[in-house]
């Protein structure tokens, strides 16, 4: 079944702003490629220690997804 959606007209001049394409678009190419998408943590529906545990000052994911939450939070952290 077909069905015509009529969307006010801003909404199909709407952008993005860039950065967010760019992260949109670079995910996208992943999927594109086959890549596995993984979960993020997202601290307001999730425990933090259901997916970390304190390793003295350090703290480590439980699992792969976890890990690459915290991969993900340094390289957006990194400065240069």
């Amino acid at each position: 079944m077909l069905t015509t959606i009529e969307l006010p007209e801003e909404v199909i001049h709407f952008e993005l702003p860039e950065a967010v394409q760019s992260r949109l678009q670079f995910l996208l190419d992943k999927q594109d490629e086959g890549e596995e998408m993984s979960l993020l943590y997202n601290p307001r529906k999730e425990l933090w220690r259901d997916h970390f545990q304190w390793d003295g000052v350090r703290h480590d994911g439980w699992s792969s997804n976890d890990r690459r939450t915290r991969d993900e939070s340094r390289r957006r952290t990194t400065y240069s």
